[in-house]
Protein backbone atom coordinates (compact mmCIF):
# COMPACT_ATOMS: atom_id res chain seq x y z
CA UNK A 1 0.00 0.00 0.00
CA UNK A 2 1.29 3.19 -1.38
CA UNK A 3 2.22 6.34 1.38
CA UNK A 4 -0.88 7.90 -0.42
CA UNK A 5 -3.13 5.50 -0.14
CA UNK A 6 -2.26 4.42 3.66
CA UNK A 7 -2.88 8.30 4.15
CA UNK A 8 -6.09 8.45 2.02
CA UNK A 9 -7.98 4.94 3.06
CA UNK A 10 -9.29 6.00 6.28
CA UNK A 11 -11.34 8.63 5.44
CA UNK A 12 -12.74 6.70 2.25
CA UNK A 13 -13.68 3.86 4.43
CA UNK A 14 -15.70 6.53 6.87
CA UNK A 15 -17.73 8.21 3.92
CA UNK A 16 -18.06 5.13 1.99
CA UNK A 17 -19.59 2.42 5.28
CA UNK A 18 -21.33 5.92 6.29
CA UNK A 19 -23.17 6.16 2.75
CA UNK A 20 -23.58 2.64 2.45
CA UNK A 21 -24.91 2.01 5.93
CA UNK A 22 -22.26 -1.19 6.80
CA UNK A 23 -19.86 -1.93 8.99
CA UNK A 24 -15.82 0.01 8.22
CA UNK A 25 -14.82 -3.82 8.78
CA UNK A 26 -16.84 -4.89 5.91
CA UNK A 27 -14.28 -2.85 3.57
CA UNK A 28 -11.30 -5.21 2.66
CA UNK A 29 -9.55 -4.30 -0.50
CA UNK A 30 -11.55 -7.27 -2.52
CA UNK A 31 -15.13 -6.52 -1.20
CA UNK A 32 -16.66 -6.31 -4.80
CA UNK A 33 -18.89 -3.47 -4.64
CA UNK A 34 -21.73 -4.40 -6.79
CA UNK A 35 -21.45 -8.45 -5.42
CA UNK A 36 -20.63 -8.07 -1.48
CA UNK A 37 -21.80 -4.71 -0.87
CA UNK A 38 -24.95 -4.09 -3.47
CA UNK A 39 -23.51 -0.75 -5.08
CA UNK A 40 -25.39 -0.23 -8.21
CA UNK A 41 -23.88 2.40 -10.65
CA UNK A 42 -25.74 5.17 -9.18
CA UNK A 43 -24.76 4.26 -5.45
CA UNK A 44 -21.35 4.10 -6.69
CA UNK A 45 -22.01 8.14 -8.11
CA UNK A 46 -23.42 9.35 -5.43
CA UNK A 47 -20.35 8.27 -3.55
CA UNK A 48 -17.81 9.95 -5.94
CA UNK A 49 -19.83 12.77 -5.01
CA UNK A 50 -19.22 12.74 -1.36
CA UNK A 51 -15.70 11.80 -1.64
CA UNK A 52 -15.05 14.71 -4.33
CA UNK A 53 -16.70 17.41 -1.47
CA UNK A 54 -14.63 15.72 1.34
CA UNK A 55 -11.59 15.64 -0.73
CA UNK A 56 -11.59 18.44 -2.97
CA UNK A 57 -11.26 16.63 -6.06
CA UNK A 58 -12.54 15.40 -9.60
CA UNK A 59 -13.97 11.64 -9.70
CA UNK A 60 -14.43 11.67 -13.84
CA UNK A 61 -17.32 8.99 -14.44
CA UNK A 62 -15.44 6.97 -17.13
CA UNK A 63 -13.00 6.60 -14.36
CA UNK A 64 -15.61 4.83 -12.04
CA UNK A 65 -16.54 2.18 -14.96
CA UNK A 66 -13.21 0.38 -14.15
CA UNK A 67 -14.23 0.05 -10.01
CA UNK A 68 -14.92 -3.25 -9.31
CA UNK A 69 -13.61 -3.48 -5.53
CA UNK A 70 -13.20 -1.17 -2.79
CA UNK A 71 -9.65 -1.69 -3.29
CA UNK A 72 -10.13 -0.20 -7.07
CA UNK A 73 -12.10 2.66 -5.52
CA UNK A 74 -9.36 3.50 -2.91
CA UNK A 75 -6.98 3.34 -5.49
CA UNK A 76 -8.77 5.64 -7.88
CA UNK A 77 -9.51 7.87 -4.95
CA UNK A 78 -5.75 8.33 -3.96
CA UNK A 79 -4.78 8.54 -7.32
CA UNK A 80 -6.48 11.51 -7.61
CA UNK A 81 -5.79 13.39 -4.37
CA UNK A 82 -2.04 12.95 -5.37
CA UNK A 83 -2.71 14.61 -8.45
CA UNK A 84 -3.83 17.57 -7.17
CA UNK A 85 -1.06 18.05 -4.73
CA UNK A 86 1.42 17.50 -7.55
CA UNK A 87 2.15 20.74 -8.94
CA UNK A 88 1.33 21.10 -12.34
CA UNK A 89 4.19 23.37 -14.15
CA UNK A 90 1.90 24.45 -17.15
CA UNK A 91 -0.74 25.41 -14.30
CA UNK A 92 1.35 27.08 -12.09
CA UNK A 93 4.25 29.14 -14.24
CA UNK A 94 7.32 30.34 -12.73
CA UNK A 95 7.42 34.34 -13.17
CA UNK A 96 8.98 37.28 -11.81
CA UNK A 97 6.73 39.78 -10.99
CA UNK A 98 7.52 43.13 -10.49
CA UNK A 99 4.97 46.10 -9.08
CA UNK A 100 6.37 49.79 -10.65
CA UNK A 101 4.70 52.60 -8.46
CA UNK A 102 3.36 55.29 -10.55
CA UNK A 103 6.83 57.57 -11.02
CA UNK A 104 7.83 54.83 -13.01
CA UNK A 105 11.35 54.45 -11.58
CA UNK A 106 11.26 50.01 -10.51
CA UNK A 107 13.92 50.81 -7.59
CA UNK A 108 12.55 53.10 -5.86
CA UNK A 109 8.95 51.41 -3.86
CA UNK A 110 9.04 48.57 -6.29
CA UNK A 111 8.05 45.17 -5.00
CA UNK A 112 9.29 42.13 -6.58
CA UNK A 113 8.29 38.52 -6.49
CA UNK A 114 9.84 35.02 -8.10
CA UNK A 115 7.34 32.60 -7.47
CA UNK A 116 5.10 29.92 -9.35
CA UNK A 117 1.95 32.03 -9.93
CA UNK A 118 -0.37 29.56 -8.36
CA UNK A 119 -4.16 31.49 -7.43
CA UNK A 120 -3.11 32.16 -4.14
CA UNK A 121 0.39 33.53 -5.44
CA UNK A 122 -1.87 35.72 -7.69
CA UNK A 123 -4.01 37.08 -5.30
CA UNK A 124 -0.99 38.56 -3.17
CA UNK A 125 0.53 39.99 -6.51
CA UNK A 126 -2.83 41.72 -7.17
CA UNK A 127 -2.99 42.80 -3.40
CA UNK A 128 0.87 43.99 -4.17
CA UNK A 129 -0.28 46.32 -7.13
CA UNK A 130 -3.33 47.33 -5.36
CA UNK A 131 -1.87 48.79 -2.70
CA UNK A 132 1.04 50.68 -4.73
CA UNK A 133 -1.86 53.22 -5.40
CA UNK A 134 -2.91 54.96 -8.53
CA UNK A 135 -0.30 55.20 -11.90
CA UNK A 136 1.06 51.65 -10.91
CA UNK A 137 1.51 48.78 -13.49
CA UNK A 138 2.53 45.43 -13.02
CA UNK A 139 5.23 43.58 -14.88
CA UNK A 140 5.20 39.66 -15.28
CA UNK A 141 7.91 38.09 -16.79
CA UNK A 142 7.19 34.21 -17.64
CA UNK A 143 10.32 32.38 -16.41
CA UNK A 144 12.00 29.43 -18.66
CA UNK A 145 9.92 27.70 -21.26
CA UNK A 146 6.51 29.06 -21.90
CA UNK A 147 3.18 27.11 -23.21
CA UNK A 148 1.03 27.86 -25.46
CA UNK A 149 -1.69 29.57 -24.28
CA UNK A 150 0.20 30.57 -21.12
CA UNK A 151 0.30 34.41 -21.96
CA UNK A 152 -3.35 34.74 -22.63
CA UNK A 153 -3.65 32.28 -19.18
CA UNK A 154 -2.09 34.48 -17.21
CA UNK A 155 -3.48 37.88 -18.76
CA UNK A 156 -6.58 36.39 -17.53
CA UNK A 157 -5.51 35.95 -13.71
CA UNK A 158 -5.24 39.66 -13.62
CA UNK A 159 -7.85 41.02 -16.31
CA UNK A 160 -9.79 42.96 -12.87
CA UNK A 161 -6.45 44.47 -12.06
CA UNK A 162 -6.56 46.03 -15.76
CA UNK A 163 -10.81 46.51 -14.95
CA UNK A 164 -9.29 48.49 -12.37
CA UNK A 165 -7.05 50.54 -14.13
CA UNK A 166 -3.78 48.77 -13.57
CA UNK A 167 -1.90 47.87 -16.33
CA UNK A 168 -0.40 44.59 -17.05
CA UNK A 169 2.44 43.59 -19.28
CA UNK A 170 3.27 39.84 -19.71
CA UNK A 171 5.95 38.69 -21.33
CA UNK A 172 8.29 35.94 -21.63
CA UNK A 173 11.94 35.66 -20.37
CA UNK A 174 13.77 37.18 -23.39
CA UNK A 175 14.93 33.71 -25.22
CA UNK A 176 18.62 34.86 -25.30
CA UNK A 177 18.67 34.63 -21.27
CA UNK A 178 17.02 31.74 -21.80
CA UNK A 179 19.61 29.98 -23.86
CA UNK A 180 22.84 31.25 -21.36
CA UNK A 181 23.94 32.75 -24.22
CA UNK A 182 26.88 35.66 -23.82
CA UNK A 183 27.34 38.63 -26.35
CA UNK A 184 30.04 38.39 -28.16
CA UNK A 185 33.38 40.29 -27.43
Amino acid sequence: MSFATAAIEPRVRRLVADRLGVSPQDLIPEASLADELAVDSLDLLEIAIALEAELGITVAEHALADVRSYGDLVSLVASLVEETRRPDPGLAPAVLACVVPADGDPRRGAVQRALLLTPYAAETVAEDAVRAGPGARLEITLRGRVVGGTVARVRALFARLVERGVPVRVEPEPVAHLAGSRPAA
